[in-house]
This record gives C-alpha cells, structure tokens and sequence, in this order.
C-alpha cells in the first residue's frame, strides 16, 4: 500500500468512527454536517449529492484532499456506512 492508498484509508476510517449513527432515535449525525438528521431506511439514497458539498468542503479544509482524492474518499465512505446500517 502507498502513501496515498494509506492517506486515503486512514481519513475514511476517522470519517467512518466520527459518524454517529443512532437506530433507536433513528437519527445520524454526520462529522461534516452540523445537523443531526433523521436516519432513512436505506442510508445509500441518503448519501446523496446535497450532502457532497458540505463533505467536500469539510474533506478540504480538515484534511487538505483535492478534488481527485475527495470523490475516492466520498466513495469509500459511503460504502463503508452502508455497511454500518
């Protein structure tokens, strides 16, 4: 694994552990958006492109990615949450 793959990977994971995903209130609070927000039944349709740009903007100024870095982190990250439902 390189640099970039281990980059990459270590910010999905904090994004990933910084997630709060609540099933008994059904809520999610997301670490680059500032509301809590009711969880849907399927969160891939919730992942959507509204949320990108808050999750760009954050992805940008917390970790310093550019454009090509944050649609493979975007990817990632929404794969692994999946997995969390």
């Amino acid at each position: 694994m390189d640099k970039k793959e281990k980059y990459i990977n270590y910010v999905v994971e904090d994004l990933v552990s910084k997630t709060e995903i609540d099933y008994e209130q059904g809520k999610i609070k997301f670490p680059f958006y500032s509301s809590t927000l009711p969880l849907p039944t399927t969160l891939p349709s919730f992942i959507s492109l509204p949320l990108f740009f808050s999750f760009s903007n954050y992805i940008k100024e917390k970790y310093g990615a550019h454009s090509e870095e944050i649609e493979i982190i975007w990817k990632l990250y929404k794969e692994r949450i999946k997995d969390k439902q």
